[in-house]
């Protein structure tokens, strides 16, 4: 895994970091060593295309924070809510906005209560199709494909300073 220089960018937004993977394996332990870091609160907005690694991302969080079932992507429900013992969050809120035109289905499964909740880590997958959920202060991970194997992750961390 290749760790490019830090950049700081403007805005609310304190810095962004790029990283390169060339395996599933390494895309989750990256989102592993994120996790480790994570507070309670965080909402963290995953963006790429079909196939990027959004998923892959995801278990890697799961498995930092201890979940040991199987991770899939929730397209078909909206929304997964998995329990966790960690000793700041309870739970890990998995979103997947895929198959969505708009906000009002999240709205309808409860996705907002999750959003304001201090003690909850929530990911949405394809967070740019509901922009108005994600909110200011989200982490936001854009995952690209450069090849069939090779991923360029863009990790941008709100100033929580």
């Amino acid at each position: 895994m290749a760790y490019p220089a830090v950049r700081p960018t403007s805005g609310i937004y304190h810095m962004t970091r790029a990283y390169t993977t060339t395996s599933p394996a390494e895309t989750e332990e990256l989102a592993r060593k994120l996790a480790s870091d994570l507070r309670a609160g965080t909402v963290i907005a995953l963006e790429g295309e079909l196939g990027a690694g959004k998923t892959v991302f995801v278990k890697g969080i799961a498995k930092a924070l201890g979940i040991t079932t199987v991770v899939q992507s929730p397209t078909f429900v909206l929304m997964k809510v998995y329990e966790v013992q960690h000793h700041a969050v309870r739970r890990l809120v998995h979103v997947d906005c895929y198959r969505l035109d708009g906000s009002s289905d999240l709205r309808a499964v409860g996705l907002e209560e999750y959003l304001h909740d201090s003690t909850s880590v929530v990911v949405i997958e394809w967070a740019d199709k509901v922009p108005e959920l994600v909110p200011h202060d989200a982490t936001r991970v854009r995952i690209r494909s450069v090849d069939e194997h090779e991923r360029t992750v863009e990790i941008t961390s709100p100033d929580r300073s």
